[in-house]
């Protein structure tokens, strides 16, 4: 009622709940559904929103800033032992391919990045089969959230651009968020993914926890952890549901 007096909205104090639900409104709907509620409805700008979802610019690879707000959120809920303890969910996220400039530095982005070795082993490839290398156009992000089983933590810890990933790679950076999160005393139980074969592949990579012979690997040696902690591997049953259901 106090944005509809105003003339100028810009001068408008949005209260913290306005903000969140404008938010959750834009999520759904994407940035044009939103722009036509408000239309009917006096909502915050898109540009106000940006100001708070952008709050933490997101990098590639792992992230400081979340990594800290994952340790203050364990503190406040009361750094009780079992609040360490967090599942990891990876996923890719399919992205528009092509040239993106970071306006805050004019860094050009949009390439996938691969680490030294990967990028080697790949213009070693390309001389022996007589190409030139050219670094590739991402199509996905690779995401991985922080879970927390027993505290409030739900956040993206860290984001890798990559065009076709293999099992290799998942495990490369898997292991690399694993080791990040476990050095800030962030105890990681279990990692999360759908059914997918390079995530299958990436299970298999590991041996079994404790020496047992099985068909399919559950779990295997946080070697991360620096004891003789396990690390249990669960394939999304909604994933698996929507297989069945498709099938």
């Amino acid at each position: 009622m106090n944005a509809l007096k105003l003339n100028d909205k810009r001068s408008m104090r949005w209260p913290p709940i306005m903000i969140k639900i404008a938010l959750k409104l834009q999520e759904v709907t994407t940035n044009t559904g939103y722009e036509t509620f408000r239309n009917f409805i006096a909502l915050p700008s898109s540009r106000r929103l940006y100001d708070y979802s952008h709050v933490i610019e997101a990098k590639e690879g792992c992230q400081p800033e979340v990594r800290s707000t994952i340790q203050k959120k364990i503190c406040d809920a009361g750094s009780e032992e079992h609040q360490k303890y967090v599942n990891v969910m990876c996923d890719e996220i399919n992205i528009r391919s092509g040239l993106v400039v970071r306006r805050s530095t004019g860094e050009l982005i949009g390439y996938e990045n691969l680490t030294n070795v990967e990028e080697k082993w790949q213009k070693l490839n390309d001389a022996l089969s007589s190409k030139e290398y050219q670094c590739s156009l991402a199509k996905k992000a690779l995401v991985f959230l922080a879970k927390g089983i027993t505290s409030p933590v739900h956040d993206v810890i860290a984001v890798y651009s990559v065009r076709d990933l293999t099992a290799y790679q998942l495990y490369t950076r898997a292991w690399e968020v694993i080791y990040y999160l476990e050095d800030a005393d962030v105890k990681v139980l279990v990692m999360t993914f759908d059914g997918a074969a390079t995530n299958r592949k990436f299970i298999l990579m590991h041996r079994s926890y404790g020496g047992l012979a099985c068909d399919f690997i559950h779990a295997t040696l946080n070697i991360a952890s620096g004891k003789k902690r396990p690390l249990f591997f669960i394939l999304d049953p909604p994933h698996l549901l929507k297989t069945s259901r498709n099938c």
